[in-house]
């Protein structure tokens, strides 16, 4: 996969890079099949993430239209599948997600679905009208069928060729970005 010299210490095995692309490349992915459009994937440089996108919802790379209850209330498991997307997408593919990923995508549905921290996995199971263990599996078998897609963006995110040797990327190099046309022109 992918890292720069600086993002070793995030995840010294695979690279703060890699999963960061994989992890917004998934989203992408989700948002398609699960008809919520968005803006741009965009990964940032570190320096990047800093900064708020002046007039955007971001699920890390992910810019959305605000505010978030826009795309959550009106389909709320399409949102969860979407949001859960990119963490497990991390675990299937790497062996493990970044935590601060998987806490901030979760706190954004929940402030899109007007849902406390605290609240009952009762009553985000009733929300959602499944189960969270039985959402997590559907996610999970989306991903194994989906990846080759997946793949696609985050080659096409990073501008790196299918069957290339793991690359090295500059922060330099980047912000990197698609827009909602290009993923779909990539993945259908």
């Amino acid at each position: 996969m992918m890292s720069s010299p600086e993002d070793d210490a995030i995840c010294p095995v695979h690279g703060w890079m890699s999963h960061v692309f994989l992890h917004e490349a998934a989203h992408a992915v989700a948002a398609i099949d699960r008809d919520i459009e968005f803006r741009h994937v965009t990964i940032t440089t570190p320096a990047g993430w800093t900064k708020d996108h002046p007039d955007g919802i971001a699920l890390g790379g992910l810019y959305l239209d605000p505010p978030a209850s826009r795309w959550v209330e009106s389909q709320p498991l399409k949102a969860y599948e979407m949001v859960l997307a990119g963490s497990l997408a991390e675990r299937e593919a790497l062996g493990h997600w970044l935590p601060e990923g998987y806490a901030g995508d979760l706190r954004i549905f929940r402030l899109g679905a007007g849902l406390l921290e605290a609240t009952a996995q009762e009553a985000l199971e009733q929300l959602l009208g499944k189960s969270i263990r039985d959402v997590i599996e559907s996610v999970k078998n989306w991903i194994v069928a989906e990846y080759r897609r997946i793949r696609v963006v985050v080659e096409a995110l990073a501008g790196v060729s299918s069957g290339t040797q793991p690359t090295r990327l500059d922060y330099a190099s980047g912000p990197w970005s698609l827009s909602y046309a290009q993923v779909v022109e990539l993945v259908t």
